[in-house]
């Protein structure tokens, strides 16, 4: 959704109805964290059902460490710097 919003006056003069079109730019930008939010405690919950390892652990944490990474960017800079 990130992407999407991107394009929004796109999808807007075309009439399309992205996310984004729908429900504004906040509004996506709320989703997006609590999505990403669910998605590295589902991910840890993973981890901890399973005996997946010290490799998962690391996987996890450096895809952790993106999407924070991801959310500072858009913070900062909007959304100049998502690509």
């Amino acid at each position: 959704m990130l992407y999407a919003l991107q394009d929004i006056d796109f999808d807007r003069g075309r009439g399309l109805k992205s996310f984004p079109v729908r429900f504004g730019a906040s509004r996506t930008l709320s989703c997006v964290r609590i999505l990403h939010g669910i998605t590295v405690f589902a991910l840890a919950a993973l981890g901890l059902v399973l005996p997946l390892g010290s490799w998962y652990w690391l996987g996890w944490g450096a895809a952790t460490g993106l999407i924070v990474w991801e959310h500072r960017l858009v913070s900062r800079f909007g959304l100049l710097k998502i690509d």
